[in-house]
Order: C-alpha cells, then structure tokens, then sequence
C-alpha cells in the first residue's frame, strides 16, 4: 500500500498546496509534479467525462511525483465513483451537494472500511490500491482510513448547520461553494458579478496585506531596486477603498434581502465617512435616500418597520466609522512622514500655508504637492520655470534648464509660484548631479526649507520685490 502524502501532511499539522484539473491527460499531472510545489492535485470529476482507465491513469502519473490525488465526485452516484477512485488510488474525496449533517456522515462512511469498529461501506476488493494483494488486510483498512474527507459547503442547508457539519468525525477539510450557495438562496450572480467581487476583494485584501513590507511601483523597474513605495502608485492604492468597498456590496447580495440591503449601505456610508471626514452632510444625504429607496423596493412586503431599521443600521455604521475619526487619520499621516525616502520632504509640504502654489522640478513627484489637507495648489512648469502649456505625454518631467538663473526666477515670480521642490531619486548607478534648477535656486538665494537626499524644498519669499 502506498503511503498517503496528504494524510501524512494533515497529521504534521502542515499546510498542502493544492491545484486543480478537469483534463483527463495523465501528462497535466506530471507537468504539476515537474514543478516540485504541490502536494495534490484535484480532478474536478463534477465537470467533465471520464472513465474509470482515466482514473487509474491519474493516479499512476501522481505517484511518479510523489503527490496525493483527489476526486471531487458527482452527487450521485457519490458512492460508486469515490471507492472507485480509492481502488485506483486517490488519497481523498471531495463530495459535493451535501444538504445536511447526515449527508456528511454517509460520504465518510462511502471511504470508510465496513469494519466494526469503522462502520464504512467500503467492503474487500481487488484493485490498483492493493497491488499485488487481494485487500482486507491490517494495512487495507489503515489505508482506508487514511483517506481524506472533504466536503464542500455550497449548499443553505450545510451553511445553516455548519457547526454540526464540521463536528462530523472523519471530515479532514471543506471547500466554500459561493456560486452553489448563492443560487440556492435565490441570488444567481452573473460570472461578471462573481469575478469581478472576488478579484477585486482579493486585490485589495493582498494589496494592502503587503504594502507595509513590499514596494509597489507604477511602472518604474528602479523602484524596487531603491526599496521605496513610487509616489505614482499612490494612483493604484486611492482605488482600492472604491472597488473594494463596492465589491463587499456585491458580496453581501444587497437587494437580496432587506437585512444586506442594510449591511452593503452601511458598509459604503462608514467607507466614505471614514474617507471624506468633512463631508459628513454628504454622506447623510446620499445614505438616507439610499436605505429609504431599498427598503421601498424590498421582496417581502409588510415589513413596516424596515425603513426605520435601514436608516438606524446606516446611522451606526457611519457613527462606528466616525469615532476616533481624528486619531485614525493621524496615524495615517504619521505612517506616510515615517516613508524613509519622501517622508521628511512631505512632512515639510503639509506644513505650509493653505493655498501655496508649489512648483516641482526633477523627478516627477505628484500627490506630495497637494497636501495631506489637499490645501496645496500644484503647478505645473516647463524646465524653465514658465507654465506648462503643451501636453504631459510620456515625460512628466519639466526638462532641463536652458536659460540664465535671473530670467528662472522672473519666470517663477509670472508663474506666481510660492515654493519649488527639487527631486533627485538616489537610483543606483544614477548620476549624483542635482537637476539645474536646483543650482540656479541657489545662486538666486531662495530660503531652503528642506533637504535630504532626495528631495530640495525652496521658498521664493526672499526673492520678492
């Protein structure tokens, strides 16, 4: 009997990485083994033909590469095709449809050996499994009982029962069916609703899990050799709040049911709350009209206090989010001056007057010239200090100083910019010559209020008239 690796692994109480085919072609499975990363692989029986050849087959190009294989079977017939699969060789089971605990408890009686002391259904034969021996020794029943047990949870009947479901003995893992679950409490999601809600909850959740210790660029390969967060990505990251808080909307099937018609619009007000603290009146205005319109279109009538309950729902969800609104906002603002690259520079930006005009020269360096208050006004300069007048295009860059350093500030002064910020990304390999700008603000005697070594912040107040 071989021994069974995914068994041998869930008693370590070690992880299993697993992948999952419909094809039939035994050389997909020995291309996964050829990576050397997987611990089974998941015939998705449910989805496509197969014979029993196919079965044995599957099995024969696993064990090549040491890797245990599962079926997911059919709901019927569940009992034939899993001891099947056993008797060619797959180490687990994955049933599907189950509706109750009682279900749960006959899929591992299927895997099981009809011993006493096992009371499974899984009787002596004669199959690859035991080659070369008849079955129904010590080591036959071991090995059935071996056999893994997975159950998937797609069904409102398991979802209902789940803490009975999961004390089933003999149930080893579960898979979530959302697309099952869904259509079986009445919202059928479009496979564009589908992928879109779990893409984009996926996208955000790895995003935001990783941003604090992975750079992300927008583009530029440098980044990631100089180690630091590229400003531009800021772009990428102002999005996730927007389609991670619509996809949960989706999730939650709103319009399903008064009650997560409640939680999707609770869950959008506190998300623009806590996004948009000053405009509070704008999120009152745009959630009471929301609650009172779903609960007007709700399925079940006579519901009378549902209104009541759809504006109560939303007012504690954007009272939840306001609390401690300011702290959470400063420990935000303090994660960002903490940026080992920009931070400094950024900090010493959001420390100026409302309304200052400020002017970048270098690198492109964007969101820092708003503000964290967005109380900054950025202007946008060719390399000689004069307003931008042709499109961005592919350089974002101002472009070298080409004339003297007195006709720079009088360009500046018509421009009627306040500050000048110079950026020079320290990129390995990267010539350490400021950009002429720098020099020229220099030679002029601006006031330097900041510099590290990155980035220059110029005041022109000592050079006005």
């Amino acid at each position: 009997m071989r021994p069974n690796k995914l068994r041998e692994l869930l008693k370590s109480n070690k992880p299993t990485l697993s992948t999952h085919i419909h094809t039939t072609w035994p050389s997909v499975v020995e291309a996964i083994g050829h990576t050397g990363l997987y611990d089974y692989v998941e015939f998705v029986g449910e989805y496509g033909p197969f014979d029993l050849h196919d079965l044995d087959n599957l099995a024969r190009a696993a064990d090549i590469y040491n890797m245990s294989m599962q079926l997911k079977v059919d709901q019927e017939p569940r009992g034939f095709l899993a001891q099947r699969a056993i008797g060619s060789g797959f180490h687990s089971i994955l049933f599907a449809d189950c509706r109750s605990a009682a279900d749960v408890q006959e899929c591992v009686r299927i895997v099981r050996a009809e011993t006493p002391e096992d009371g499974g259904t899984y009787g002596v034969a004669t199959r690859r499994f035991t080659y070369m021996g008849y079955g129904g020794t010590k080591e036959y029943v071991q090995a059935l009982r071996d056999i893994g047990v997975a159950i998937m949870i797609e069904k409102p009947g398991t979802v209902d029962t789940l803490e009975e479901v999961l004390s089933v003995k003999g149930v080893d893992m579960v898979q979530w069916g959302g697309s099952d679950y869904s259509m079986g409490i009445g919202r059928a999601k479009t496979r564009s609703e589908r992928s879109f809600a779990f893409a984009t909850v996926s996208i955000v959740a790895v995003t935001l899990g990783l941003l604090p210790i992975t750079p992300f660029s927008a583009g530029n390969a440098m980044t990631f050799v100089s180690g630091f967060i590229h400003w531009d990505s800021m772009r990428y990251i102002a999005l996730l709040t927007i389609l991670g808080w619509v996809a949960l909307g989706f999730l939650v099937g709103a319009g399903v049911h008064p009650s997560r018609t409640i939680v999707a619009i609770a869950i959008m007000a506190a998300a623009v709350l806590a996004g948009l603290p000053r405009s509070a009146a704008m999120v009152f205005a745009l959630a009471v009209p929301g609650a009172v319109i779903a609960a007007l279109v709700r399925r079940r009538a006579g519901r009378r206090l549902a209104p009541v309950v759809l504006v109560t729902g939303m007012l504690i969800a954007a009272a939840l989010a306001a609390w401690r609104q300011g702290e959470k906002s400063a420990a935000t603002a303090a994660a960002f001056h903490r940026e080992p690259l920009f931070g400094a520079a950024a900090s010493a930006l959001d420390r100026l007057p409302d309304g200052t005009r400020v002017a970048v020269f270098g690198d492109q360096w964007i969101y820092p010239a708003f503000g964290d208050r967005y109380h900054l006004v950025p202007v946008r300069l060719d390399g000689d200090g004069r307003i931008a007048t042709s499109p961005v295009g592919d350089a974002m860059a101002p472009g070298p100083l080409t004339v003297v350093a007195p006709t720079l500030w009088e360009n500046l002064t018509a421009s009627r910019v306040d500050v000048v910020a110079v950026v020079h990304l320290p990129h390995p390999g990267r010539s350490p010559e400021w950009p002429q700008q720098h020099r020229a603000l220099e030679t002029l005697g601006a006031r330097l209020l900041h510099r590290d070594s990155a980035v220059a912040i110029w005041t022109l107040s000592r050079l006005a008239k």
